[in-house]
């Protein structure tokens, strides 16, 4: 069997899966048993012996200097962060050595696929953040480079209540933070009114994708304002400067009739903090304008 030097010890059973110009190894297969020394305490890579299904994935991935990127476990591992120690099956890292993401969901053990790794997606995480405390399932959690913490995403089907610069909302899929731990981005669980500079929004999206990150449908600015909305709830009149009437409406999905929420493609409105704001496609100084909002859809808060 092969054996390459790191600086994190030597790896028995290494198989190179590609190398950097400098003969460095970017990504390693590993066919044994190993202990890599890392500021997170002694970590056991996955390894893969003949016949098992995962044997050509990609265990540790490096960066060009030598300082692990990546890591798959062998088994669920936890790993201290400024948030309390974080199960998790797999982790990336900066090139500092800091912890990037920490992925708490094993791919592989959810699909069937080894049953050596058991998740138990009963199991809740509790994590103390400036927005209040999260208790419940999490399938990952990413990280700034000082160690903020950057988001943490939650399975389908879990719902949590946080608070926001709009008040508590229940929300899916996760949430963003921005470095100085204030709310950047979430997504509604169910249509929530939210305050804008040109009048009151339905925020939500019942179509969008699973840990759909920036596509969230509500984002913040650091000091707490509406930065962006996404709603199929909302008409907007806009008269501008020259007396010329603008309408913008989320456009009727031919395809969804019969649903009334996904019968419309969502309408993305931005502001910045020139006193603009963003339409779809159009952009118009706020303060040249007088903005009316109608309600398209009926809704309960």
């Amino acid at each position: 069997m092969n054996c390459i030097a790191t600086k994190y010890g030597n790896l028995k059973g290494a198989v190179f899966k590609a190398a950097y110009a400098n003969g460095h190894p970017s990504e390693v297969m590993l066919e044994d048993e190993n202990i890599l020394n890392t500021n997170y305490g002694a970590l056991i890579p996955h390894y893969s012996a003949r016949g098992d299904l995962r044997r050509y994935e990609t265990d540790i991935m490096f960066y060009p200097d030598g300082e692990l990127k990546y890591v798959a476990l062998r088994k669920r591992t936890l790993l201290n962060t400024n948030y309390g120690a974080i199960p998790c099956f797999s982790a990336m890292f900066y090139e500092n050595g800091a912890l990037k993401h920490v992925f708490a969901e094993d791919i592989a053990d959810a699909s069937g696929f080894d049953n050596d790794l058991e998740l138990d997606f009963s199991e809740n995480i509790r994590i103390n953040t400036d927005s209040g405390t999260i208790y419940a399932r999490v399938t990952g959690m990413a990280f700034y480079p000082d160690g903020t913490l950057a988001n943490v995403s939650f399975p389908c089907g879990e719902l949590v209540n946080m608070n926001t610069p709009e008040g508590i909302i229940k929300i899916r899929h996760g949430i963003y933070f921005h470095d100085n731990g204030a709310v950047k981005s979430l997504e509604p669980a169910a249509p929530i009114r939210v305050n804008t500079p040109i009048g009151e929004f339905i925020a939500f999206n019942p179509g969008v994708e699973h840990n759909c990150g920036k596509n969230n449908s509500l984002n913040f600015t650091p000091d707490g304002k509406v930065e962006s909305l996404t709603t199929v709830h909302n008409l907007i009149s806009a008269l501008d400067k020259n007396h010329t009437e603008l309408i913008f409406m989320p456009e009727r999905n031919a395809d969804s009739y019969f649903d009334e929420l996904n019968s419309f493609c969502p309408l993305k409105i931005s502001f910045n903090n020139k006193g603009e704001v963003f339409i779809e496609d159009s952009s118009l100084v706020i303060n040249e304008c007088r903005f009316d909002v109608y309600s398209l859809i009926e809704h309960e808060k």
